[in-house]
């Protein structure tokens, strides 16, 4: 089988297919027990294949699912499934991934969009690049004086810091 994966990944006639050859091989290493080159092979779909969303989801999903279940790495595969949820939200597999952070006793409720959102009608609010990046930028405008907390949380929804907690216009 990694000989059939590896001659369609290396001839350029079969076009698309050799991405998804390199998603098998993932399932191939997993299945021998080759939880390092199974990783790597994921990571080289991330980082080779971005454009292919299908693949890339699929590649970040199946590297959670060895932190999780085989590697027992909560904290690695926790980070994978957010990856998802936060960068694809539209992808059918981030609602798996929530359903997965949800067994680990993870319950997702809401992911800052890369966007403006609007909150109740009285607070624009923005952040770039993502809450997922090791820094962030986060801008609020209000429509009225209000009331105002806003907390930055970590992935295991423990509280990191309270930026705003009063009164502000």
């Amino acid at each position: 089988m990694k000989t059939y994966l590896q001659d369609i990944q290396s001839n350029n006639k079969f076009g698309q297919m050799s991405g998804f050859a390199k998603r098998f091989m993932i399932d191939y290493y997993v299945h021998n027990k080759d939880y390092t080159n199974a990783i790597n092979t994921a990571d080289d779909i991330i980082n080779t294949l971005p454009s292919d969303t299908v693949l890339l989801c699929d590649a970040q999903f199946a590297k959670g699912l060895i932190y999780q279940y085989s590697l027992n790495d909560v904290d690695k595969a926790t980070k994978c499934y957010y990856n998802i949820i936060a960068d694809y939200p539209d992808n059918v597999l981030a609602k798996t991934a929530k359903r997965h952070l949800k067994s680990l006793g993870i319950e997702v409720k809401v992911i800052a969009p890369k966007t403006t959102a609007k909150v109740e009608s009285i607070l624009s609010l923005d952040n770039y690049p993502d809450p997922f990046n090791p820094t962030t930028t986060i801008t609020y405008t209000l429509k009225q004086k209000d009331h105002i907390t806003l907390i930055v949380y970590d992935v295991l929804g423990k509280e990191v810091a309270r930026l705003v907690d009063g009164l502000q216009t």
